[in-house]
Formats: C-alpha cells, sequence, structure tokens
C-alpha cells in the first residue's frame, strides 16, 4: 500500500492551490517561489509544483509523462474515480499492478494517497475523510486544511464555466459550472480558519458557452 497523504511533511512556506481556471494565466506576473504549489490535474504539464492531485485517474494516465516529470509528489484517492465516480472494486493496490508508471511514483515514495469521501463508508487506515462533492478544488482545500496549512492562496480556481485557454483541449466543463465548489471550500476555510485569498479576482464577464 503506498503512502498517506498524512505522512508528508511540508516545509514552513504557505500554499498555493493552481487550478485550470482563466486566472492560471496569469501567473507569469508573480513570484511563486515562496509557495509550495499544489497544482490540480493538469497543472504540472504547465508548471513544476510540489504536490500534483488527482481524483479522475484517466488524467494522470494520458499525462503521466509530464505529471511524473514535473511534480515531487503526486496524491490520488485510495479509489481513484473513472467515468467520474469511485468503484469498490478498484483501488491504488489494482492500479499499482497495472500501471508501469504508477508502480515507479511509489517505488520512488512518490504516491500519496487519501481517503476520499466519494467512497464513503470505504476507508483505508485512518486518516481523515477528505470531502469533495463536485469538483477537485474541494479536495484540494480540505487536503491541506488537514494537514494544519493555515494560509492558502489560488490562482486558476475561479469558479464560472471556463477554464484558461491553455486548457482548450480537455474535457468540457461540468455546464452547472464550477460555482458549485464553493460551498465546500468556504466550509473548510472557515471551519479550520484558514488565511484564504485568490492571487487574482476572477470576474466572469458574459460566459455564455463551455470553452471545453
Amino acid at each position: 500500500m503506498p503512502k498517506d497523504f498524512f505522512t508528508y511533511k511540508p516545509d514552513s512556506r504557505p500554499w498555493l492551490i493552481a487550478g485550470m481556471g482563466p486566472t492560471f494565466s496569469q501567473r507569469d506576473k508573480f513570484d511563486l517561489s515562496g509557495y509550495n504549489i499544489l497544482g490540480i490535474n493538469r497543472i504540472p504539464t504547465k508548471m513544476k509544483v510540489q504536490v500534483c492531485q488527482i481524483i479522475d485517474f484517466y488524467i494522470l494516465q494520458k499525462y503521466h509523462d509530464e505529471i511524473v516529470a514535473n511534480s515531487e509528489y503526486v496524491a490520488i484517492p485510495y479509489y481513484p474515480h473513472f467515468y467520474c465516480r469511485a468503484f469498490p472494486e478498484i483501488n491504488v493496490d489494482h492500479l499499482l499492478i497495472t500501471f508501469p508508471f504508477l508502480k515507479k511514483l511509489d517505488d520512488e515514495g512518490r504516491l500519496l494517497c487519501f481517503n476520499l469521501s466519494t467512497i464513503f463508508p470505504l476507508r483505508v487506515g485512518e486518516s481523515p475523510w477528505i470531502k469533495a462533492r463536485y469538483f477537485s478544488a474541494e479536495a484540494s482545500f480540505n487536503l491541506l486544511a488537514h494537514l494544519g496549512v493555515k494560509q492558502i492562496r489560488t490562482l486558476g480556481i475561479d469558479g464560472g464555466k471556463i477554464r484558461s485557454d491553455e486548457f482548450k483541449d480537455h474535457c468540457a466543463p461540468d455546464s452547472r459550472g464550477f460555482d458549485l465548489q464553493w460551498d465546500n471550500i468556504n466550509k473548510t476555510v472557515a471551519n479550520f480558519n484558514i488565511n484564504y485569498e485568490p492571487l487574482v479576482k476572477y470576474e466572469p464577464t458574459s460566459e455564455t458557452i463551455c470553452l471545453g
């Protein structure tokens, strides 16, 4: 069994959560060296991160070369999602047998796993349940909160209905939009007394279509 996420010991820098929303394209305006960076999904295809967090396994499967090269650690649920859901019969131990890139991460001590609430009550070990209902950013905030992080900044965690142009080739967003994530994120921020601000405030204008 791979390492649990909560064996991870980061340094004392604050954290930046980087997502695939429109403000991610403004990253070059900031000196990000003062942050530990948690990159969601395909972010390591564009920049180096301390942790890449992925819930839907197909993303790691499709982009594993860049993700493995540009992430110090990769964090996935003990029961990753396939087709937007977790399956009790498919856990990370099964996947280690099938996918050499995952075995490489595990052998190097760079694979971290966590208990995601979407498989409740099927739990591995005693580490906390990480809550997410709609999007990966919910899990990112909850992971860092349970890790004891008290200051979080974001780029590309924007709400709205579109992604950054850099990810136009990704699958189409949920037509309901990313604002569904804020309820869980705001609860985590409040419950754990986190100092949270986006580096860039995203202001949707006339979004009417999903750009993919």
